[in-house]
């Protein structure tokens, strides 16, 4: 896209006080092998079944490479960024901003203020929620042709710690896609804290054919 910079965020893996770590645009997100008892060298999959105990791989995720669309996940990302906020509704109420946008990955953060807190001091139930569904699809949306609608049919969120002051972070992973479905994970933390973790359905409704005297919609082969 002319005029606009290009933004890529690397993927790779670390290892931090015996805990199996993956990096997405210079960010960590702990994963749950450690929850689970595993040594770092045990867990063979561990963030989505996705990150490998060897390596700096990412295995037992597809390659979403070739049906990647760079110029508009860039333009994703430059909206959400922008200074005079050009992203209106519940994410710009909330204050969402996608930080990466790759291939089958997607990141993005809320600022935790206090207009966002339940009496007890944590973050309602609704924040992690908002921020889970629109990552949903903002993973799927580059992969699929332009115009497709990626629509949430089900989600299922464990709320595995409160959401304190701060900024609470998403990444989500496309796991399957076809031609109408697709299957997203994602993790949430709180300061590199897990806080939640997803799994959701998408429906993917294709862009309507233009030819067609009704406004069909056409059934896109991908």
């Amino acid at each position: 896209m002319t005029g606009h910079r290009r933004v890529r965020a690397g993927v790779g893996r670390r290892r931090r006080c015996g805990v199996e770590r993956i990096t997405v645009a210079g960010a960590a997100f702990p994963t749950t092998a450690h929850r689970r008892g595993w040594t770092a060298d045990a867990a063979a999959t561990t963030v989505f079944g996705a990150v490998t105990a060897e390596g700096d791989t990412v295995s037992g995720q597809p390659d979403w490479s070739e049906r990647f669309d760079e110029d508009l996940a860039n333009e994703m990302l430059r909206l959400s960024q922008a200074p005079e906020g050009n992203v209106g509704g519940i994410p710009g109420f909330l204050g969402i901003r996608f930080t990466a946008v790759e291939p089958g990955v997607c990141v993005a953060e809320i600022d935790v203020a206090e207009h966002l807190l339940n009496p007890f001091g944590a973050a309602h139930g609704a924040v992690m929620a908002s921020l889970v569904d629109h990552v949903l699809g903002s993973a799927v949306f580059p992969l699929v042709p332009l115009g497709t609608w990626p629509a949430t049919l089900e989600f299922k969120l464990n709320y595995v710690a409160p959401t304190r002051p701060g900024v609470l972070r998403a990444m989500s992973r496309v796991l399957s896609l076809s031609k109408r479905t697709a299957v997203v994970a994602v993790d949430c933390h709180n300061d590199g804290r897990l806080v939640g973790t997803a799994v959701g359905t998408l429906a993917l409704t294709p862009p309507r054919d233009p030819s067609s005297p009704a406004g069909d919609t056409a059934a896109v082969e991908y």
